[in-house]
């Protein structure tokens, strides 16, 4: 009994993952978290641009702009592999049901 608990157990947290997963990725493209970057990027560029000009104007050295650390939206490849993956292992290894057998006595 106690391995097939175990192999319940582990589908249940391989499909919750991939549900987490998914309500993650759709969570993202509903609140347009990635249009919201990009304008904020944009902005951000802008700024550092202004701020160069603005340097030249004056005649001083411009203050180096800190690249745009992007975020990354949708599935990373981890999740695409590792949830298939666990799914496609424990529906492969749920152990026999204490108490049955496969041959029959008579």
């Amino acid at each position: 009994m106690n391995g097939v608990a175990v192999a319940v157990a582990g589908i249940a947290g391989a499909a919750a993952g991939l549900g987490a997963g998914m309500a993650s990725v759709w969570l993202e493209r509903r609140e347009r978290l990635e249009e919201e970057e990009l304008e904020e990027r944009r902005a951000y560029e802008e700024d550092c641009a202004r701020q160069a000009e603005e340097a030249a104007a004056k005649g001083t050295e411009a203050t180096p702009a800190v690249p745009w650390k992007a975020e990354r939206y949708g599935w990373t490849w981890l999740e695409r592999w590792s949830s298939s993956r666990i799914i496609w292992v424990t529906s492969r290894t749920t152990p026999p049901v204490a108490g049955c057998s496969s041959t029959s006595s008579g």
